[in-house]
């Protein structure tokens, strides 16, 4: 794709291709309130308005690299919601489904709080769904008449 530039002498100058612009920020004829228009567009934007140009400007850091996804707390929500506390384990289940969404919008703060939020619940079945199984067990076996203990030592 051709470039079309209107440098500080006020003189448009081009078509060139993307790489001549790019060498152009490096040695200091253009910069981010450069005018540049893609041939065929016809729209003269700041250079600082193209994201291909971001690097060059300053504008992001070439070892820049996307925040690291939150852990995947999902499979251990769903778990804790089928087999220790379905109310608990369900809330954890929503928070863990809200935090990969929010990451995979960009809301990386977001999607911080919803993890910390789906771990508190996945804490809060488990210390609540133990004893809950426990007891249940319990009445269970007692409901059958207890444990055979007979013959035992």
């Amino acid at each position: 794709m051709a470039y079309r530039i209107i440098g500080e002498d006020k003189k448009e100058y081009g078509p060139v291709q993307l790489d001549e612009v790019r060498e152009w920020i490096r040695e200091g004829r253009a910069n981010a309130s450069t005018q540049i228009c893609r041939d065929g567009k016809g729209e003269w934007k700041a250079a600082s308005e193209f994201p291909e140009l971001a690097e060059e400007l300053g504008l992001i850091k070439p070892e820049e690299s996307p925040a690291p996804p939150p852990p995947n707390l999902l499979p251990i929500a769903v778990f804790l919601n089928l087999c220790c506390c379905p109310p608990l384990g369900l809330v954890a289940t929503i928070f863990a489904a809200f935090a990969l969404a929010k990451y995979s919008a960009g809301d990386w703060a977001g999607s911080t709080e919803a993890v910390a939020k789906a771990w508190q619940w996945c804490w809060y079945s488990i210390a609540l769904g133990i004893p809950f199984q426990i007891l249940l067990a319990y009445w269970q076996i007692n409901q059958m008449g207890g444990l055979p203990l007979e013959g035992l030592p």
